[in-house]
């Protein structure tokens, strides 16, 4: 009798649980749409509060990442240390590789050197894994992931690798579910995109069109778009070549000794430099608008006419729905409708 006692003691009768429904396949679809992967605690959140009020939250200002995950993301050089320390430093290391006797010793401090800027590049990666995995503002990964892809630069070009990690964070995700216009000025002003594609050699009388081709083509109106849905023209990326002049990086302690109209229009953050002495204040023309000569100004307002034409509307909400539904999503998911991408948010 005591031994049934005791087994009854040890194993009490247990409550009946209530049986919970799977989720519906178009919840679980949308849940995978929105996140890099299902877990339970999302799950259970979205049975708590619904679709709505998951987008809703998954489209705020997030918080900061969780504590373990703040502190993995700590130990990071790219977290420790600043794009323009990083830069100023491999600079400096440039220098002295230079003044090396042996050609022997050149090639190892080169080397070392590679693997200096390699190991950034891998642990902008490896933030970016840890933060798709780990955080719970999965949205916002998912179009950093998007953006960074669509704003795409490659580390193995000039000095990429080294100020990657701070374009990533500062650039593109503090941007990813912002306004489409402050994601490109971002871009713009990035010293990371500036070296890419070589706008830090472009000045007046010595253009270099890389980038505003691709400003144009790749990152607002697309292949075929511009004003009134009429194609832009050679003249159109000369015109922005013209704009974007001036437009560079200073990774030194010095400024340019201007006359005193111009040093009021100098800028300057961290690496990134508008110089005045390089840009062309003659009058501009672009997709058919006027652009006076007033310095960096002009660049704000050449990104204000390409975020908010209709052609760069329909060319992101595509890309959006394909990256989002479908490889050939439909057609009122495209960008039919020519919205203000500008003055929304996503």
């Amino acid at each position: 009798m005591l031994t049934g006692c005791s087994t009854a003691a040890e194993h009490p009768a247990r409550l009946p649980q209530p049986v919970r429904q799977p989720l519906a396949q178009s919840d679980l679809r949308w849940l995978n749409r929105v996140t890099f992967g299902l877990d339970s605690a999302m799950v259970a959140r979205y049975r708590e509060v619904g679709r709505a009020s998951l987008l809703d939250e998954q489209l705020q200002a997030p918080q900061p990442d969780p504590p373990d995950l703040a502190t993995a993301i700590g130990t990071l050089t790219i977290t420790q240390q600043s794009a323009e320390r990083l830069l100023r430093e491999v600079r400096a290391e440039q220098q002295r590789i230079n003044t090396l006797a042996g050609e022997d010793d050149k090639q190892r401090a080169r080397t070392a050197l590679n693997q200096s800027g390699n190991q950034l590049a891998y642990e902008t990666a490896k933030r970016h894994l840890l933060r798709a995995l780990y955080s719970p503002a999965q949205l916002r990964e998912r179009m950093k992931w998007f953006w960074i892809n669509h704003f795409r630069v490659y580390a193995g070009k000039a000095s990429v690798r080294w100020t990657l990690g701070e374009y990533e964070e500062r650039a593109v995700r503090a941007h990813a579910l912002g306004k489409f216009r402050a994601l490109v000025l971002a871009t713009v002003r990035s010293p990371t995109m500036l070296d890419y594609l070589d706008n830090a050699q472009s000045a007046a009388g010595r253009l270099n069109e890389n980038y505003a081709r691709e400003l144009m083509e790749l990152h607002t109106l697309g292949v075929n778009g511009g004003a009134s849905g009429s194609r832009y023209s050679q003249q159109d990326v000369q015109e922005l070549a013209r704009v974007l002049t001036g437009v560079g990086i200073n990774a030194t302690d010095s400024v340019p000794r201007l006359p005193p109209p111009r040093q009021a229009l100098y800028v300057r953050d961290g690496l990134f430099e508008f110089n005045p002495a390089r840009h062309d204040f003659g009058a501009k023309t672009l997709l058919g608008r006027h652009i006076g000569g007033a310095g960096f100004p002009e660049i704000e307002e050449a990104v204000t006419l390409l975020s908010r034409d209709p052609a760069t509307a329909r060319f992101i909400s595509r890309k959006l729905a394909t990256y989002f539904v479908a490889d050939d999503p439909p057609p009122r998911l495209g960008g039919d409708h020519g919205r203000d991408l500008s003055s929304e948010r996503r």
